[in-house]
């Protein structure tokens, strides 16, 4: 197991199901944010300009196609919450 596992956190949706949560809370404290500027909402409205049609759902899951840094993959482990 790796010495950064953090605890699974099972959180009841409003719709009865639940969600799976990790708590990187310990991580996050010792992290060192990544800087990056956002940009203007003009800039965005530019490129989006000449667009029929703008949607959320690309961005939906665009969270899991994020590669990690190899030396962060460690850091990424869980344990949970009855153990195995």
């Amino acid at each position: 197991m790796s010495p950064w596992a953090s605890p699974v956190v099972l959180v009841w949706k409003q719709v009865g199901s639940i969600r799976f949560c990790v708590d990187y809370w310990k991580l996050n404290a010792i992290a060192i944010p990544d800087v990056y500027p956002m940009p203007k909402m003009d800039t965005l409205l530019d490129h989006l300009g000449p667009a029929k049609v703008i949607s959320t759902l690309d961005l939906s899951k665009g969270f899991c196609k994020i590669a990690l840094d190899p030396d962060a993959i460690a850091k990424s482990a869980f344990t949970p919450p009855i153990g195995l």
